[in-house]
C-alpha cells in the first residue's frame, strides 16, 4: 500500500512498510557463508557485498530470540520443511516486528543450501519517541511519581508529586528523598525499609511524610527497585496522598445491649456540637488511643472498663469507639499547653490503673495515644479526628504506653522519650551508670552458679520510667554498645569480689551483649572479646547472653561470633528464648551453651499448660545437645516446683533474690529461702521391680520326679521351673540342667535302665539352689548388675515381708521395659 501527498502542482508518493519487499538471503551450510541482498545488508548496517555468517544475521536480535531462531534452523534441517516465526529486532535506530522464514533449497540439495527472508511487519516508535511517550504518561498520571538513583536522590518528579508536597520541580531535583521524611520514624526504620526494597525489589504501605510547609500528611507508597543489565539500579516511587488510612474508619457493630460507648457517628456528632458552641478562649483536644492488656478480656468488658475509668477522670468529656480497636476522646480546655499535657498524663494514668477504690485496679492496661489540638494543628472537627488518628498509627506502639502529639512543638515540649534520652545521654557522658547483680541458682543444689550483671541508672527527673524504656531509647540512639561496654568492665571487676565472698572460684558472671547495632558496625562482639581478654578474668567463668530476636537478624554472622567467643572459653547463652522466633529448628545451627527461657513462659505456669510442655521439651532437647536451660522470672513456689519437675538446670528470679547493688550482696549472709526450696524440689517416683516382673510362672515341688518336670517343660515350652515349697522359692530347675542329667540315649533303642532310673529322681536333686533374689520394692536399676554378670539368670522376686515368691524377672523382661520407657520422640524428630 502507498500514500499520495499533494503539495501544490506536485504529487509525492510515500512508501509504507507494506511496500517494502522481503529481504532475501542464502546460507551455505558447509562453509557457513551467508549471502544477503543489498536491502538486507543495508537494513542490518553492513557494507554492500559483505560476506556474513548466520551469527552476523542474528546480532540484531536479543539473546532469548537467538535461541529460538537457532531452534528453527535445526527444525528445518531435521524435518526438511520450511519454518516461520515472528520476532522483534532493532535496526537503523528503530524497532521492527519482522517475519523470519527458513527453508532448504531443494534445487541445490547437493550443496546443502538454506534460503530465507526477513519481512517487515510493523515499525515501532523510535527510542526518542518512546521516551517522549513515557514522559507524557509520567507527567499526566493522577499518582505522584518519582525516579531515584542508587543513593535515593531524586532524578525525575511528576507534577502530581509536586502538588502533594508543595515543592516546585527544581526544588526537589537532585535532592535526597529524606527531605520529605517526617520526624515520626527513626533512622533504623528507614534503613530497614530500604533494605526491604533492595531484598524483595518492592514494598508498599502507608507512611507519614512532610510537605514544603513542614506539615505532615499520610501517603500510600509503592517502592520498586529497577535493576539494569549494565549493573546499575534505580528506584521508582509511586505515591497517593491520603487523609488517613481508610481501614481505620470501618465500624465494628456490637449488639446494642453490649455497646457501652458511642460509635463513630455519635462521637463525631458530639464533637461537632462542642465545636459549634466553643468560646474564643477555649480549644478542643482530641486523643485517639488503643488499649493493650496482658490478660484476655472480652471486647465488651474492655469497653465497660474504659468507660468506667474515663468517667472518674477530673475533666471527663466525650468518649467514643471509632473502630473495634481504637477509642477516641475529646476535651474542651483553656489554651494552656502545660495544663493540656497534665490532663492527658492523668487521663492515661487513670485509664491504665484505675483508682484506689476501683475493683478493677489490679487489671492494668497500656494506653498509646495520638493527640491533635484545635487551632494548633487542626481547624475543624474532621481534622482533629484525622490528625489524632494519623499520629496514633504513625508512632510505634510502646509496651509501656505513650502519648504522641501531631504538632512537633508539643512533642518536643512534652515527649517523655526525648526527655529521658537527653538525661540518659548526660548520665552516660558522666559515667553515672550502675550495675546490679541477680543470682542464677542451680535448681538441684540451690547453690549460686553465677550472677547476671544488669544495667541500672538513676536519672534526675520526676518522670516515671523503667530500665526497659531506657534500653529502647539507647537502641534508637545507638548507645547500647557504650552501655554494654561499661557494664562489662564493671561486672568483670566485681567477679573476684563475689567469688571471695561466696568462697568459690566457680562463681561466674553473665553479661548481656546487645546485637542491635551490630547490623551497622559489626564490632560489638569483637570489642567484647578485647575487654574480656584485657580483664585478666578466667573466661571459662564468663557467659555472654545474646537476645534471640537480635540473634536471628543475621544468623550466619552471629554463628561465627558464637564460635569465636567459645574458642576463648566463654559460655554463650541465648536469652529470652520464645519471645522472638521460638523455633527449635534454629538450635541445630547454634552451638550455644545455655538457653534462657523468657519470664512470659514461666509466670503462672501450670502442669497442663502449653508453656510447661514447651519448657519440658526444650529442656530435653538442650540436654540431648549438651546444653543447659535457665528459667528467668521465677517468683512463686508453684513455678519453682514445676520447673524442677521439668528438669530445668538453673533458675533466676525474685524467689531467690531481686537484682541488687554489689555492696548489698557483699554485706549479706546466705539467703534462708534457698534451704527451704531444697525441700520442695520435685523427686520423680522410683520405678520398682514390681512394675516389670512376670507374675505368671510355672512351678514344681521339690519332691516331684524329673519325669513330671520333663512333661511340664514339653507342655509349656518353658526353659525354667521355679521350685516352690510353702510359697517360697527354694530353687530353679533349668531345662538344660535336667537334660544334662539324663542319658543321651533316652527314648531310643539304646535306652539303658539307668536313664529310666534318672527320671525317677527328685527335683531337689537336680535343681539350682544358688539363684538371685530381689524384693518387689527394689528399684529397677538394681537388676542391671545381676544381668551384667549373668545374662541368663532367673531372678526370683519376693515379697518384702513374707519373703514369698511373687514373680520372676529374666533379661527379656528388663529389655522390654527399657524399650518402652526409654522411647523418646525427640530421638526420631529432625531438628
Amino acid at each position: 500500500m502507498s500514500m499520495r501527498t499533494d503539495t501544490g502542482s506536485e504529487t509525492k508518493q510515500v512508501l509504507t512498510i507494506n511496500d517494502i519487499p522481503p529481504f532475501q538471503w542464502q546460507l551455505h551450510l558447509q562453509s557457513g557463508e551467508l549471502i544477503g541482498d543489498a536491502p538486507l545488508l543495508n537494513f542490518l548496517g553492513y557494507a554492500k557485498n559483505s560476506k556474513l555468517t548466520l551469527d552476523s544475521l542474528f546480532k540484531v536480535f536479543k539473546a532469548e530470540q537467538v535461541t529460538q531462531l537457532k531452534k528453527m534452523v535445526k527444525q528445518t534441517l531435521v524435518s526438511q520443511q520450511s519454518c516461520t516465526g515472528t520476532f522483534v529486532t532493532t535496526a537503523l535506530k528503530s524497532r521492527y516486528l519482522i517475519e523470519f522464514y527458513f527453508d532448504l533449497d531443494s534445487q541445490q540439495a547437493s550443496d546443502l543450501m538454506m534460503v530465507g527472508h526477513l519481512r517487515l511487519l510493523k515499525r515501532f516508535p523510535q527510542a526518542a519517541q518512546i521516551d517522549e511517550i513515557m514522559g507524557l504518561i509520567f507527567a499526566s498520571t493522577t499518582s505522584g511519581m518519582m525516579l531515584l538513583d542508587a543513593d535515593h536522590n531524586m532524578l525525575m518528579i511528576n507534577k502530581q508529586y509536586c502538588s502533594e508536597t508543595g515543592y516546585l520541580e527544581h526544588e526537589l531535583l537532585g535532592k535526597n528523598i529524606q527531605v520529605l521524611k517526617s520526624d515520626h520514624y527513626s533512622d533504623d526504620f528507614y534503613n530497614k525499609l530500604w533494605s526491604k526494597v533492595d531484598n524483595c525489589k518492592i514494598w508498599s504501605g502507608e507512611l507519614l511524610a512532610k510537605n514544603r510547609q513542614d506539615e505532615l500528611y499520610t501517603n500510600e507508597l509503592k517502592l520498586r527497585r529497577l535493576d539494569l543489565l549494565c549493573g546499575d539500579h534505580y528506584y521508582y516511587v509511586e505515591s497517593v496522598k491520603l487523609d488517613v488510612s481508610a481501614n481505620l474508619f470501618t465500624n465494628y457493630e456490637l449488639p446494642q445491649s453490649k455497646q457501652h460507648l458511642p460509635d463513630k457517628q455519635a462521637f463525631t456528632e458530639q464533637l461537632a456540637e462542642s465545636y459549634n458552641e466553643l468560646s474564643t478562649n477555649k480549644t478542643i483536644v482530641v486523643a485517639a488511643f488503643t488499649v493493650k492488656s496482658s490478660h484476655k478480656i472480652n471486647s465488651s468488658v474492655m469497653q465497660w472498663l474504659i468507660a468506667q475509668r474515663f468517667n472518674i477522670t477530673e475533666h471527663s468529656a466525650g468518649l467514643g469507639l471509632i473502630s473495634d480497636k481504637i477509642y477516641c476522646a475529646y476535651w474542651v480546655q483553656n489554651k494552656d499547653a502545660d495544663k493540656i499535657n497534665i490532663l492527658l498524663q492523668k487521663t492515661v494514668k487513670t485509664l491504665s490503673q484505675g483508682d484506689p477504690h476501683d475493683l478493677t485496679e489490679s487489671l492494668n492496661v497500656k494506653i498509646n495515644m495520638g493527640v491533635s489540638v484545635l487551632a494548633v494543628d487542626a481547624n475543624s472537627p474532621v481534622q482533629l479526628l484525622t490528625h489524632s488518628m494519623q499520629t496514633l498509627i504513625a508512632n510505634p506502639c510502646s509496651d509501656e504506653g505513650a502519648i504522641y502529639y501531631f504538632d512537633s512543638r508539643f512533642s518536643k515540649r512534652f515527649n517523655k522519650k526525648e526527655i529521658l534520652a537527653k538525661l540518659l545521654k548526660e548520665a552516660l557522658k558522666n559515667d553515672q551508670i550502675a550495675v546490679h547483680y541477680q543470682p542464677i541458682t542451680d535448681i538441684r543444689s540451690m547453690q549460686i552458679c553465677k550472677f547476671e550483671a544488669l544495667f541500672r541508672v538513676e536519672l534526675n527527673t520526676t518522670l516515671s520510667y523503667n530500665t526497659q524504656e531506657l534500653i529502647s531509647i539507647a537502641e534508637e540512639h545507638n548507645w547500647v554498645s557504650e552501655i554494654d561496654r561499661k557494664v562489662t568492665k564493671i561486672a568483670l571487676s566485681a567477679l573476684p569480689l563475689l567469688q571471695k565472698h561466696f568462697h568459690s572460684l566457680d562463681i561466674g558472671m553473665s553479661i548481656n551483649r546487645s546485637l542491635a547495632n551490630d547490623r551497622i558496625s559489626k564490632c560489638c562482639l569483637e570489642e567484647t572479646i578485647d575487654i574480656l581478654l584485657d580483664s585478666g578474668a578466667d573466661l571459662s567463668k564468663v557467659t555472654i547472653e545474646l537476645t534471640e530476636s537480635a540473634f536471628f537478624e543475621n544468623i550466619e554472622w552471629q554463628k561465627m561470633w558464637v564460635e569465636k567467643l567459645q574458642a576463648h572459653g566463654v559460655q554463650v547463652a541465648l536469652d529470652d528464648f520464645g519471645t522472638g522466633y521460638s523455633t527449635f529448628s534454629y538450635l541445630k545451627d547454634l552451638a550455644v551453651n545455655i538457653i534462657k527461657i523468657d519470664k512470659s513462659f514461666v509466670t503462672d505456669l501450670t502442669l497442663d499448660s502449653n508453656e510447661y510442655s514447651m519448657i519440658e521439651m526444650l529442656t530435653k532437647l538442650a540436654h540431648k545437645m549438651g546444653g543447659r536451660v535457665i528459667a528467668e522470672g521465677v517468683e512463686t513456689i508453684d513455678e519453682f516446683k514445676l520447673l524442677s519437675r521439668a528438669n530445668v538446670d538453673e533458675i533466676q528470679g525474685y524467689i531467690v533474690s531481686k537484682p541488687q547493688p554489689l555492696e548489698i550482696i557483699l554485706s549479706a549472709s546466705a539467703c534462708p529461702i534457698q534451704k527451704e526450696l531444697l525441700k520442695l524440689i520435685y523427686q520423680p517416683p522410683v520405678t520398682t521391680v514390681d512394675c516389670l516382673m512376670n507374675r505368671e510362672f510355672s512351678h514344681i515341688s521339690s519332691d516331684d520326679r524329673l519325669f513330671n518336670a520333663r512333661k511340664l517343660f514339653n507342655e509349656q515350652q518353658q526353659t525354667y521351673l521355679l521350685v516352690i515349697n510353702e510359697s517360697q522359692c527354694i530353687g530353679v530347675l533349668n531345662s538344660a540342667d535336667m537334660l544334662a542329667a539324663l542319658s543321651p540315649y533316652l527314648e531310643t533303642e539304646g535306652e539303658q535302665k539307668r536313664d529310666i532310673l534318672t527320671l525317677e529322681k527328685r527335683v531337689h536333686q537336680v535343681m539350682n539352689k544358688e539363684f538371685p533374689k530381689i524384693s518387689a520394692n527394689s528399684p529397677v536399676a538394681s537388676l542391671e548388675p545381676i544381668f551384667l554378670q549373668r545374662p541368663d539368670a532367673v531372678v526370683i522376686v519376693t515379697n518384702e515381708q513374707s519373703k514369698s515368691c511373687v514373680g520372676v524377672v529374666t533379661i527379656q523382661e528388663l529389655l522390654k521395659y527399657k524399650l518402652v520407657v526409654k522411647y523418646d520422640p525427640l530421638n526420631d524428630c529432625e531438628i
